[in-house]
Parts: C-alpha cells; sequence; structure tokens
C-alpha cells in the first residue's frame, strides 16, 4: 500500500531470494505487476519469477506474453508452488508438475490442470507467524468498512456452484465448492483471537453460507468457546 514499484522491487533484491512470487489477485493490478516483473528481472535477472492468483489463473498465456515472469501458477497454488519448489532445487521439470504454466525457450507451455484440493482441512492455517502481523494490523485497510482496527481476513472455503454471468470465480476453482469444517474453522478464529488480539474478521469466502447448517454450527461453536 502506497510502495512505488522501484521501491518495492529494491526490498525484493535485498532479501535475495532464489524464487519471486507475485500475486494478481484482480485485473485492475495487471499494469502493476507486470511493471514489477519487468523492473526485477532487470536488477535480478537469475530469479525465477511466478506468477499467481486470478488474473494469471484465468489468462496464464497472456500473463506470461506480457510479464517477464517465468512461470504462473493456475488455481490453487499449495501443492503446485511447493512442487515447484522442489523441482528448482533438484532435477524434476516444470513439465512434470499438473497446475502451471511456463516458458520454455520462447515458446509457452501449459501443462494439464491439478485436481483441487477437496481436503481444506488438510492445508495448515496461513502462516501469520512467518510475518510481521501488527504492522497488517495497523494499517488498517479493509476492501470493505470495518468497525475495529484490529481485522483479519479468513477464508473458511472455496468456490461456488452457481454460474453469475458476472463473475469470474467459476474461471478459477470451477463449480464446485469445498468447505473446512466448523472445528477448523473456529480453531483458527480461536488461534487470531488469543495470539494476535484480533477483533473483527472479514470472511473473503465466494459463498460463505451455502450450507446454512455448516454455517450455525461455526456459529454454535463461537459461542460455544
Amino acid at each position: 500500500i502506497g510502495v512505488p514499484v522501484a521501491e518495492m522491487a529494491s526490498k525484493i533484491q535485498d532479501s535475495d531470494p532464489d524464487i519471486i512470487g507475485i500475486s494478481c489477485m484482480y485485473s485492475f493490478m495487471w499494469e502493476d505487476v507486470s511493471r514489477l516483473s519487468a523492473v526485477l528481472r532487470d536488477i535480478m535477472p537469475d530469479t525465477l519469477q511466478v506468477l499467481g492468483g486470478f488474473h494469471p489463473s484465468a489468462l496464464p498465456e497472456y500473463s506470461l506474453k506480457n510479464s517477464s515472469a517465468d512461470c504462473v501458477i493456475v488455481g490453487e497454488g499449495e501443492e503446485t508452488f511447493r512442487e515447484l519448489a522442489d523441482s528448482y532445487s533438484g532435477s524434476r521439470h516444470f513439465s512434470d508438475i499438473p497446475g502451471m504454466a511456463f516458458k520454455n525457450n520462447g515458446s509457452i507451455v501449459l501443462n494439464p490442470p491439478r485436481p483441487h484440493i477437496l481436503n481444506l482441512d488438510s492445508i495448515p492455517f496461513p502462516a501469520r507467524h512467518l510475518i510481521n502481523m501488527e504492522k497488517y494490523i495497523q494499517t488498517g485497510k479493509a476492501p470493505g468498512s470495518q468497525k475495529n482496527r484490529r481485522f483479519t481476513t479468513m477464508l473458511t472455503s472455496r468456490g461456488c456452484p452457481n454460474n453469475c454471468v458476472f463473475c469470474s470465480i467459476k474461471t478459477v476453482w470451477g463449480q464446485k465448492w469445498r468447505p473446512r469444517s466448523p472445528e477448523n474453522v473456529v480453531n483458527e478464529i480461536e488461534e487470531l483471537v488469543k495470539r494476535y488480539r484480533i477483533k473483527e474478521i472479514h470472511f473473503i469466502d465466494d459463498n460463505i453460507s451455502l450450507d446454512k447448517k455448516r454455517m450455525a454450527d461455526i456459529c454454535e461453536l463461537i459461542i460455544g468457546r
């Protein structure tokens, strides 16, 4: 927020990474992402650049043609990015990894899609301990309105079975709704409250209340704790 592209690139260079991951969640961010990719290529020509997020996932070939990135994670990133990192430090080739696109001698290769993760409880909670949460909390910039500065976001499900013409979610997630269990959701809420003193949570699901019983169970567990 408010950091120029050149300054951001300088901060990234200072950390001397082996792999740079750049997220582009919305198409209006693409111009900045493309510029950042170009600047990073100039100052760190040998560092692997990986794009992810909804825009590159929906348009992987366009994103690679119009940026200096080496590859794109298409869709969910947890398993694909881990395999990409393993392959980068080993002998495995990118062509073996489903769910990604990459540049290969001037051409673009689009690998087969990766099946969705069905058991979202198997994914660890976000590694918030690896960042300075207080900086995020004190910035206090919510995508919508907020009542308390000590807020954060949570995702309790992925996808939506509906087919609304104005929504691009199905492009990335398909039309299957995958929920986390109520217990798993409330365990993360409890961690946020106890460890980070969070007072307000913004759920950023595409359709959090599709299963009304699950939503009620989450609320009952919150009350119970």
